[in-house]
């Protein structure tokens, strides 16, 4: 097993699969959004922070702060996430799939998040 430091980037050439949003509504004071979106066989990812309730459409106020990142894929599933520099930060996430196959969750930093769309 590698650390989130050490292990090898792997490019795919169809992330999109994985592409959509996905929310963690864990009932705290604060909602956090993530959307994913395929590019150059990585995952970029926006992640957005905003109040309850929180409106999905763009011209939404409460969405900010926002953080920018990238997924990069060590396995099927498994990606590391890496700076603006494209360097791991130290963090990991995987997705986890339903019964049926289909992504339902994004793992990420002690976290579920559902995928809504």
């Amino acid at each position: 097993m590698c650390s989130a430091t050490t292990c090898p980037v792997v490019l795919f050439n169809e992330p999109l699969v994985l592409d959509g949003v996905y929310l963690n509504r864990s009932g705290a004071a604060v909602d956090v959004l993530v959307e994913l979106r395929g590019d150059q066989g990585q995952l970029h990812k926006t992640q957005t922070i905003g109040i309850p309730p929180l409106d999905l459409s763009p011209t939404d106020p409460a969405r900010n702060p926002v953080e920018e990142s990238r997924l990069a894929f060590y396995r099927d599933d498994f990606v590391l996430v890496l700076d603006a520099t494209g360097q791991p930060v130290g963090t990991r996430a995987d997705f986890v799939r339903d019964a049926n196959g289909r992504v339902a969750w994004l793992r990420l930093g002690g976290r579920l998040y559902q995928h809504i769309g």
